[in-house]
């Protein structure tokens, strides 16, 4: 989005149910330690007691000064394609994009995510963490 300066419109309306990296590493050995045998079993690690409005990530970014665009979402969809440096760094997220519904909420269950890891304290997801966020990238990659 910021590298284009374009995002897509539907995805105003949308949220974003994030776990942090570190949080998700500290679970999956969390997971691979426990006693009962979890080998073969899906937990899908979502956070759904916090939702980041995909508006207050734009809102983060036009903090910085980064002035962004609401285009609809096959324009946004083509300047991916066009916006791609030729070695396919955005092809995985045109990838995703393509195969979600907008607007759709998840119809996975993280019920067993959250019994094997009762014990273990979930991080605050928040627009305060995405602008944290955005800031590294700001400084360390964005700008070298």
């Amino acid at each position: 989005m910021m590298k284009m300066n374009c995002y897509p419109k539907s995805l105003t309306e949308c949220h974003l149910n994030g776990l942090s990296v570190d949080f998700t590493a500290k679970t999956i050995v969390y997971l691979s330690n426990l006693k009962s045998n979890v080998y073969g079993n899906i937990y899908h690690m979502i956070n759904r007691n916090s939702e980041i409005k995909f508006v207050d990530i734009i809102d983060c970014i036009h903090n910085y000064g980064i002035e962004l665009e609401s285009v609809p979402y096959d324009e946004w969809k083509i300047k991916m394609k066009t916006t791609n440096d030729g070695d396919n760094s955005l092809g995985s997220i045109l990838e995703l994009f393509s195969n979600i519904i907008i607007g759709e909420k998840c119809l996975v269950s993280a019920d067993g995510f959250y019994s094997a890891v009762g014990a273990l304290s979930l991080p605050c997801f928040d627009k305060d963490y995405i602008c944290k966020w955005l800031s590294f990238i700001m400084h360390n990659i964005v700008r070298k």
